[in-house]
């Protein structure tokens, strides 16, 4: 078996790096002050009562919460009837190229241009 041979470029010899590295650390600490006269802004947010009346997920814990203007933070409440599920279309390049452009025409997204067509075959052929 081969034995590797240490090779060494000499870049590090005569450097200490225990010493400088505590330096700059130091250095760093000094210079950095923290001024008391900066007023800084804090938000105050209030815990909202949560909605009995929507479901949830078993693995997300609802923390609704009020901004300082008085209004909710985050998505609203949807409906469980409006409430939007994903799943997937198979179709060539060739086909989602035709769906783009023709989304693009009516101008809408793609995935809305699918669902009302959708939508109009099922009405179109009594479905």
């Amino acid at each position: 078996m081969r034995k590797k041979d240490k090779i060494s470029f000499g870049v590090t010899e005569g450097l200490d790096f225990g010493s400088d590295v505590e330096d700059t650390v130091k250095g760093i600490i000094s210079e950095t002050v923290i001024d008391s006269t900066k007023k800084v802004s804090v938000r105050k947010m209030e815990i909202v009562e949560i909605d009995a009346n929507r479901s949830y997920s078993p693995y997300y814990t609802p923390k609704p919460k009020k901004g300082s203007k008085g209004g909710t933070l985050g998505r609203g409440a949807v409906e469980e009837s409006n409430r939007k599920i994903q799943f997937s279309l198979t179709c060539t390049p060739v086909q989602k190229e035709q769906f783009a452009e023709a989304a693009k025409k009516d101008r809408r997204k793609l995935s809305d241009f699918i669902c009302v067509a959708i939508e109009e075959y099922i009405e179109n052929h009594g479905l």
